[in-house]
């Protein structure tokens, strides 16, 4: 029997940030139905625009959602950051997504 491929969403509440404010990041995990999937394992990789990574861990809440935030200072690196959202949980696919935003 094949395991069901969990769909996963990540996305950011803007798509611009200026040094100082907090960047939401949410990501969203359903499976195959389109239905919500509780207590996924999710691993968000935030990559600066220098190479250097930061990584947030959790699990979804039972809406299949969790929000992550990125606080910035002046001494943020300014640039494109790649976010990365990758979901797990036993008896599924393993599912990820991608997205960015731009640090003014």
């Amino acid at each position: 029997m094949k395991s069901s491929a969990l769909t996963t969403t990540v996305s950011t509440s803007k798509s611009y940030y200026y040094a100082g404010e907090v960047v939401s990041i949410s990501s969203t995990v359903r499976n195959s139905n389109g239905q919500a999937v509780a207590n996924a394992d999710v691993r968000v990789t935030v990559t600066q625009p220098n190479g250097a990574t930061l990584v947030g861990t959790g699990k979804t809440n039972a809406s299949g959602a969790i929000t992550f935030t990125l606080s910035t200072n002046s001494w943020s690196q300014r640039g494109t950051y790649q976010v990365k959202s990758d979901a797990t949980l036993t008896g599924y696919t393993a599912g990820s997504a991608t997205s960015s935003f731009q640090l003014l």
